[in-house]
């Protein structure tokens, strides 16, 4: 090798392919077209070939032809086409180039390489950083790298594409409805186990952001434990399952679900007398197998709930590769901090943090859950089943949330004289599926676990059917 034998540093760059490019779009107006959906003009290397896109796409955008005369005019008047090289370049780029037929390949190479770049100067500013910067508190420094990170580098040409046409949408609406039919469950959405709510909600649906809020001690964390088990272990569909828990430590949420897989009280496992041992176990290797990550970290954010979901997404998706994204959980809403300084204002800090859940449920094609802890009523009566006005108070989450329910239990607030029953209700409060009503509950204290008091078929039914599932393997 010459220099001493050490190889070659590669070009990152390809003025071949930025030339094949420019040509095409001042030839084919479709070119400039889908070009815009493609590429800035950031991602050219060569000045002169920036200043050319940019002039395309301005012209593009007014509605215009982006041909060699209409582009040379354009930069003539900011006084530019001297510097790009004048009316010879363009004529270059028009009359001796290769057609480029395949230009969303060419496009992608120039893509990839401005991301090359990109990344190659910010990692440098980072390590520099690193060295001689003052980094403040090192976890908040390391998660605003990870942002960074993910906003110079991502690839915008790999997002989710949303628009269809009627036919498309028929086609899909159709298929649902005969999905519906032949296999009994709801169109759409995952269940959360509990048979007569999943109807009247039609399942938790993708891009859906599900808030369900309750007083102190009522028992919303375990209910929440049980739909996510109920949508990891579902045998027909099963889905991965992100929880993000700022108030209950993993091992606590941990305990509560081999208790209530067990039907053994928390505090006797907390003691280490469970009685049945190998209940315990088989309880234990079914739950080890579900594919639920639990986070808990109490320091969230919306911005480092997104890169943490990113992250947690692709080691789950090593340990269940077929597996999609069901649901992400935050519990609760209230705990959570907002990126940059706070307004002061709770309700309007919370507003802010629902609308950045409702984001990330379309963004990534998941159902959010998030619980929201409500106040006891301020006038000394017993609390009562929720309420929308018992909501109005925390930012925006009426108007942000697709689906919110209530949930009460008379017995968490004990009255003098009033037994405790075990009587519960959940109120689907707002639904976009479909109506709103209440449903009776019961609540078994022992092993913190809700079920509908007339149901057609087991809450935990999925999951026992997966309990059983591995236990023949």
């Amino acid at each position: 090798m010459a220099d001493g034998g050490r190889a070659p540093v590669p070009q990152r760059h390809d003025l071949d392919a930025e030339a094949a490019v420019l040509s095409r779009c001042m030839l084919e107006p479709d070119a400039a077209l889908e070009c815009v959906e493609l590429l800035e003009a950031r991602d050219f290397y060569a000045d002169a070939n920036q200043s050319i896109f940019q002039v395309i796409l301005d012209i593009v955008g007014d509605g215009g032809t982006p041909d060699m005369v209409t582009v040379a005019q354009a930069l003539r008047a900011s006084q530019r086409l001297e510097r790009v090289g004048g009316t010879p370049y363009l004529a270059q780029l028009v009359n001796d180039t290769p057609f480029a037929a395949n230009l969303a390949e060419h496009a992608g190479i120039i893509r990839s390489l401005a991301r090359v770049r990109r990344a190659e100067t910010l990692f440098t500013l980072l390590a520099a950083e690193a060295r001689t910067g003052e980094l403040g508190a090192i976890d908040d420094w390391l998660d605003a790298c990870e942002r960074r990170v993910l906003a110079t580098c991502g690839d915008r040409a790999n997002k989710r594409v949303t628009a269809f046409t009627a036919a498309e949408l028929a086609s899909i609406a159709y298929q649902l409805v005969e999905s519906a039919k032949s296999t009994g469950r709801p169109a759409l959405g995952l269940l959360m186990g509990f048979p007569n709510v999943d109807r009247q909600l039609n399942g938790l649906l993708p891009g859906n952001l599900v808030v369900i809020g309750a007083r102190p001690g009522v028992g919303k964390t375990s209910l929440l434990d049980q739909i996510e088990h109920n949508i990891a272990g579902d045998l027909s569909r099963p889905a991965i399952v992100l929880d993000f828990s700022l108030e209950v430590s993993a091992e606590a949420r941990g305990l509560k679900a081999l208790s209530r897989r067990s039907q053994t009280p928390v505090q006797a496992l907390r003691c280490g007398r469970p009685g049945d041992w190998s209940k315990l176990g088989s309880a234990s290797a079914a739950y080890g197998k579900l594919p639920i990550l639990i986070d808990d970290d109490p320091y969230l954010t919306p911005m480092s709930l997104r890169a943490r979901i990113r992250r947690h997404v692709q080691t789950m998706r090593r340990l269940f590769p077929n597996l999609p994204l069901g649901a992400v959980a935050v519990d609760y809403l209230q705990l959570m901090g907002i990126d940059g300084r706070s307004s002061g204002n709770k309700a309007q800090d919370v507003g802010e943090i629902t609308r950045a859940m409702k984001l990330m449920a379309k963004e990534f094609g998941t159902t959010v859950i998030a619980l929201s802890q409500l106040n006891r009523p301020k006038d000394g009566k017993p609390p009562s089943v929720p309420t929308l006005t018992d909501f109005r108070d925390s930012g925006r989450i009426e108007e942000d949330a697709d689906k919110i329910l209530g949930l009460h239990r008379d017995d968490a607030h004990p009255v003098a004289g009033r037994p405790k029953d075990g009587l519960a209700t959940c109120a689907v409060l707002k639904n976009r599926e479909g109506e709103t009503g209440n449903h009776d509950w019961l609540w078994d204290g022992p092993s913190t676990s809700f079920r509908e008091q007339s149901p057609e078929e087991s809450a935990d039914q999925a999951f026992d059917d997966f309990e059983q599932h591995w236990s023949n393997k």
